[in-house]
């Protein structure tokens, strides 16, 4: 790799490193929170995110559940009227 781009690449790893401690500073104020607090913070917020998602796909999938079943009890329901409405004609 030739001398300028090592610099272009160092000079942008140092915006970047800039970038995200804006960031984090930014963070820390909106939140309140000390140095050292902010990884936690996010960590925890990142295991309630999962736990929602769960309990979302769990409903989701229950009422899949719930609506596959009540379809095959309409079909049920219009198959039994077929029959009714073929033994009477």
């Amino acid at each position: 790799m030739d001398k300028n781009r090592r610099m272009r690449l160092a000079h942008a790893l140092e915006h970047l490193a800039h970038a995200t401690e804006r960031i984090a500073q930014a963070l820390r104020r909106l939140l309140s929170l000390r140095r050292g607090e902010l990884a936690p913070v996010l960590l925890s917020g990142a295991c309630f995110f999962c736990v929602l998602t769960a309990l979302m796909l769990r409903q989701y999938t229950a009422l899949d559940t719930n609506l596959t079943r009540i379809t095959g009890s309409f079909a049920g329901v219009e198959g039994l009227l077929n029959s009714l409405n073929n033994q009477r004609g």
